[in-house]
């Protein structure tokens, strides 16, 4: 009773999950290269100019697997349509099992690229994830 009235209370009186803040929705048309490389020139991230998270709906798992030393991260290969993307979400490897190809599933995450072997590549950075209804 002493909890009432306090921000504790309102705490555990509400939802308590973890919220992103999505800046935008993303058709799998609007994913590219371009964008990545545009949004590594608003870098650094931190405090005061957080990482750019976008939603993209109906995507479907073409491929999934652990991979990491311990198998700790989940690498991906998602898609909608012709359009095709790598994935990765770290610390998310155990999901490995319980993903399927041909699910669909609305992805949260973030660009990024980088320059390898003399090509720009890019990858989506999933922050979060849950079955898709389209």
């Amino acid at each position: 009773e002493a909890l009432c009235g306090t921000p504790e209370a309102e705490l555990l009186a509400g939802d308590r999950s973890p919220r992103l803040d999505v800046d935008d929705e993303l058709g799998p048309e609007e994913i590219s290269a371009e964008l990545a490389a545009e949004l590594e020139r608003m870098q650094p991230h931190g405090t005061g100019n957080p990482r750019p998270l976008f939603l993209c709906g109906g995507m479907s798992i073409r491929e999934c697997r652990a991979v990491g030393k311990r198998g700790e991260h989940l690498k991906l290969r998602v898609g909608r349509g012709d359009r095709g993307f790598d994935a990765v979400w770290f610390g998310k490897g155990g999901m490995a099992g319980f993903l399927k190809p041909g699910e669909r599933v609305d992805l949260v995450f973030a660009l990024e690229g980088a320059t390898w072997k003399g090509e720009y590549r890019f990858d989506l950075v999933v922050e979060d994830m849950r079955g898709s209804g389209g």
